[in-house]
C-alpha cells in the first residue's frame, strides 16, 4: 500500500445556507466529532457489520513504521484561474533517518465531473533525486494556458494531479493525488438602472462580459433568468469577443413578485461554456 488517506470521507458535509450563498456546515448533525470515543465506536460498529472483504481489515492494521516518505501537493495560486498560467509543487519529505535517492513521477490530466479521465495535460519526471534524512525537496511544474487550453473535459473544468515517489534502494512507492477545478474569474457584471424594483414596472439591467481568456470567443449566447424577475431568455451576440475584450447587452425586466430577487446570467461560447454571474435587487410595491 503506497498511501492511506484518512481525511477524505465524511468531512465538510454541507448545504447552501438559507437566505445566502454561504456554506452551512452539517457535520455535527450527521456524526460525532472526529476522533472522539463515540465517533470511533460508531465507525467500528459500521465496519463490523459491513460486507467488506476481510482483506481490507489488514489495511487498517498498517503501522506507520516502514513509512519513509511524506508527499504534499500544493497549487500556485491556490485557486487557479482559467485563462492564466498556474503551477503545482510536489513536496517530498524524507522522514527516515537515512538519506534517500528517489524517483518522482507526477502527471496532470483533466477529468469529467464523475471522475473519469479525459486528457493528459503534462508529466514531470525527476530521477535519482537525493533527499537528506529528516529533510525535504519541492519540485515545481509550470502549466501555461496553452498546455491545458484544449484539454478541459466539461464545464466543471476538473483537473487531477497524481504523484508517485519511488525509493530506488528498496523499490517502495508512495503516492498522493490532488483534485481541483479551474475557476472562471468574475467576468460577468450586472448593473440595474435603479436601486429598487417595483412590481409590474419595467426596468433595465445592463449585462457586461469581459473575456478572461487570451483567445477570441465566438458564437456567444447570453442567457438570463430570475424567478419573480424575468422568464428565461437567450440572446446571441454577433461577431467575436477578442482576448480580454468586452461586450454588453441591455435586458428589460418586469418584476412580478416582491422581495429580494436574483438575476442569474449564464454565458456560453463555442470555446468555453458557463461563464456565470448574478446580482440581487429588492422588489417592492408602488403605494
Amino acid at each position: 500500500m503506497g498511501n492511506r488517506t484518512t481525511r477524505s470521507v465524511g468531512y465538510n458535509i454541507s448545504t447552501k445556507a438559507v437566505g445566502s450563498y454561504q456554506r452551512h456546515v452539517l457535520d455535527s448533525d450527521y456524526k460525532y466529532q472526529e476522533g472522539t470515543e463515540k465517533e470511533r465506536e460508531a465507525w467500528q460498529n459500521a465496519f463490523n457489520f459491513s460486507d467488506r472483504p476481510e482483506y481490507l481489515a489488514s489495511f487498517l492494521d498498517c503501522e506507520e513504521e516502514g513509512k519513509d516518505i511524506n508527499i504534499d501537493i500544493t497549487l500556485g495560486p491556490e485557486n487557479p484561474q482559467n485563462g492564466k498560467q498556474f503551477c503545482f509543487h510536489v513536496n517530498v519529505r524524507n522522514i527516515s533517518n537515512e538519506d534517500l535517492s528517489v524517483d518522482v513521477n507526477s502527471v496532470l490530466y483533466s477529468h469529467f465531473y464523475h471522475g473519469k479521465k479525459h486528457k493528459f495535460v503534462t508529466q514531470d519526471v525527476q530521477n535519482n533525486q537525493l533527499i537528506k534524512a529528516k529533510s525535504g525537496e519541492s519540485f515545481k511544474v509550470d502549466v501555461p494556458f496553452a498546455m491545458y487550453n484544449e484539454k478541459i473535459a466539461d464545464d466543471q473544468m476538473s483537473m487531477k494531479i497524481s504523484s508517485v515517489v519511488r525509493i530506488n534502494k528498496t523499490q517502495k512507492s508512495f503516492c498522493d493525488t490532488l483534485d481541483f477545478q479551474m475557476t472562471n474569474p468574475s467576468s460577468v457584471e450586472i448593473v440595474f438602472d435603479r436601486e429598487r424594483g417595483t412590481i409590474y414596472e419595467p426596468m433595465n439591467a445592463t449585462i457586461s462580459f469581459r473575456n478572461p481568456l487570451p483567445k477570441s470567443l465566438s458564437d456567444v449566447h447570453i442567457t438570463i433568468e430570475g424567478p419573480g424577475l424575468v422568464m428565461p431568455s437567450t440572446q446571441k451576440l454577433n461577431g467575436e469577443i477578442p482576448p480580454h475584450g468586452k461586450a454588453s447587452i441591455t435586458a428589460e425586466i418586469t418584476p412580478t413578485r416582491s422581495g429580494t430577487k436574483t438575476l442569474i446570467v449564464d454565458i456560453d461560447t463555442a470555446e468555453q461554456k458557463d461563464f456565470k454571474g448574478s446580482a440581487d435587487i429588492y422588489v417592492g410595491y408602488n403605494f
